[in-house]
């Protein structure tokens, strides 16, 4: 599982961002979880790699959230 291939100290935030997630109920709530989600891929990984990943998501939520938000750093 994808929980199993986290580092043990990543894997209560993971289950809690994940449980986030499945309660978020628009873009906006989603995309707040951003910040969470970039510090759990740069703790699995690095920061240059958490930046890649989270910049992939930006065209998921153009036109869903104001564009203003979409251009804050996590």
């Amino acid at each position: 599982s994808i929980m199993a291939a986290l580092p043990p100290e990543a894997r209560p935030p993971a289950q809690r961002l994940q449980l986030k997630i499945h309660r978020a109920h628009t873009h906006r709530e989603l995309w707040q979880l951003r910040s969470d989600a970039y510090h759990l891929i740069a703790l699995s990984h690095c920061q240059s790699i958490a930046d890649e990943r989270i910049h992939r998501l930006l065209h998921l939520f153009e036109n869903r959230v104001a564009p203003q938000e979409l251009s804050r750093t996590p």
